[in-house]
């Protein structure tokens, strides 16, 4: 069973969309922007931006990680809407080790609910990879009964 209540609220200071360069100070706690295309049918997503940033020791470590964490965050909804453009889908399930990091995971939450999905996480099985394996063991049964992957 998963959970649609919201936990209580992290912030990052300053996150909005921007693209973010190495001498760009401007936006300097910006997200990245990182491109996704599909790939042998496959939904992949370009890093190399983002670890340009992360190496970046004339930033701090603090900055370094909000700009990971608000990214991946960004980067989570990018996939949502790609996905729900193409496949009518607005209801996205969050789980796998990834989501026990919680900033990761009210970034991710916030993102999602301002676009219009219905974000869920594991509340009976473990949000770590044996939630993972539940889900998909849940769409082959789905897929193996009839209903459309």
């Amino acid at each position: 069973r998963f959970s649609s209540r919201p936990r209580r609220n992290l912030t990052v200071r300053g996150i909005e969309t921007a693209t973010v360069g190495k001498n760009d100070t401007r936006n300097r706690n910006q997200p990245c922007r990182m491109n996704s295309f599909h790939w042998n049918g496959v939904l992949v997503s370009d890093w190399e931006p983002l670890l340009e940033i992360i190496a970046d020791e004339e930033r701090s470590p603090e900055e370094r990680s909000e700009i990971f964490h608000a990214s991946l965050a960004q980067l989570i909804v990018q996939q949502a809407c790609r996905i729900s453009y193409e496949h009518d889908i607005h209801q996205v399930g969050l789980c796998g080790g990834v989501f026990q990091n919680r900033l990761l995971t009210e970034l991710a939450i916030e993102g999602l609910r301002r676009r219009g999905f219905d974000a869920y996480l594991p509340e009976q099985l473990p949000c770590n990879d044996a939630a993972l394996c539940y889900g998909q063991a849940a769409h082959l049964a789905a897929v193996s009964a009839g209903a459309r992957p």
